[in-house]
């Protein structure tokens, strides 16, 4: 029985090599906004921190 990630796996590499580019593109814009989130959570957590000092 295949797992989900390895269905995904499978559909990404049945993909022409122009898709599979666009995906690998889309997945690295959402890997930095996910964490230029992350950053700007921490920057209030830390501005919270220090207005409550």
């Amino acid at each position: 029985m295949s797992s989900l990630r390895d269905d995904i796996h499978a559909l990404i590499n049945s993909l022409p090599e122009e898709s599979l580019i666009e995906v690998y593109n889309t997945l690295w814009e959402y890997k930095e906004e996910e964490e230029k989130e992350l950053h700007e959570e921490a920057k209030k957590e830390v501005q919270a921190e220090r207005n409550q000092a």
